[in-house]
């Protein structure tokens, strides 16, 4: 594909510069060429472009109706407005916040006990990296616990996968034990897999294509079980209340049922940051 030039302005006067490409490429156009780098596209259980401009909908791409909502703190619909819309590159993102969250239905979809393997691909701009998700399935509400999965950058493990027992307390990370700090302002596709056998060392994690996982802890940990808490930007405390929201501008993130290789996530990964305007 050669690389052209253009300009056009959407329904909302926002002017996009196109560096890829001959054309335009939308969230679509990359979520299909994803579907072609996956080793089975059906195992894409969720893929979102962050490019609305109006209503309270993301879109799922995967054509398996996982559409996100665009929410408050106090998790009531909001228009995709109030989450600050913006461009980098030809890509559209929301901004994401201690007031502005997502979240999708709970679904089977989402839930990825033991033994089955998944991946994960979230390109953002973060905005603010302490103590705040970048995507979580769990709910520590007192008497309806019900804990799965978290994937933050957290205190003294910067950027970690948490899983959890929901039946216990039991939990085991993979995390990269470095600061992150000079992430914040700049594209970046953080990515995560897990082979489905019990054991830390199984998760690994990648910053844009490189895997940087460098410590584990584990403690009680038996098995993720498959719990109805919403995969979400946020978990929610033992009052009910919104916790470590997202702080981020999103641009796309894909979930997949698969275990994706090394040069898989590196060729998504260079997709995400072309569609950001960043060199791969």
């Amino acid at each position: 594909m050669g690389i052209g030039r253009g300009v056009y302005t959407d329904v909302d006067g926002y002017e996009r510069r196109i560096h890829y490409g001959r054309r335009g490429m939308s969230g679509k156009d990359f979520a299909n060429a994803i579907k072609g780098i996956v080793t089975n596209p059906s195992n894409i259980k969720g893929m979102w472009a962050f490019d609305a401009r109006r209503g309270s909908i993301i879109t799922d791409l995967s054509g398996n109706g996982h559409d996100i909502a665009l929410r408050s703190n106090a998790l009531a619909e909001i228009d995709a407005s109030a989450c600050s819309p913006g461009i980098v590159g030809s890509a559209p993102y929301l901004t994401f916040d201690a007031t502005h969250v997502w979240d999708t239905p709970d679904s089977d979809d989402f839930s990825c006990e033991e033994p089955q393997a998944w991946s994960t691909l979230t390109a953002i701009i973060p905005v603010n990296i302490t103590n705040r998700c970048l995507f979580a399935k769990r709910s520590d509400v007192t008497g309806l616990t019900q804990k799965e999965y978290m994937v933050s950058f957290v205190g003294g493990k910067p950027y970690y996968q948490q899983f959890d027992d929901s039946t216990g307390t039991g939990v085991q990370t993979r995390y990269y034990n470095t600061a992150l700090t000079s992430d914040i302002g700049a594209v970046h596709v953080y990515g995560t897999t897990y082979t489905g056998v019990f054991a830390a060392i199984n998760q690994k994690i990648y910053r844009d294509s490189t895997q940087v996982d460098d410590s584990s802890t584990a403690a009680g940990y038996t098995a993720m079980e498959n719990k109805s808490a919403k995969l979400a930007s946020y978990y929610l405390d033992a009052a009910g209340a919104v916790a470590y929201p997202a702080s981020s501008k999103y641009i796309f993130m894909v979930f997949l049922k698969e275990l994706l290789t090394a040069e898989q996530i590196t060729n998504i990964t260079t997709l995400l940051r072309r569609y950001a305007g960043v060199a791969a």
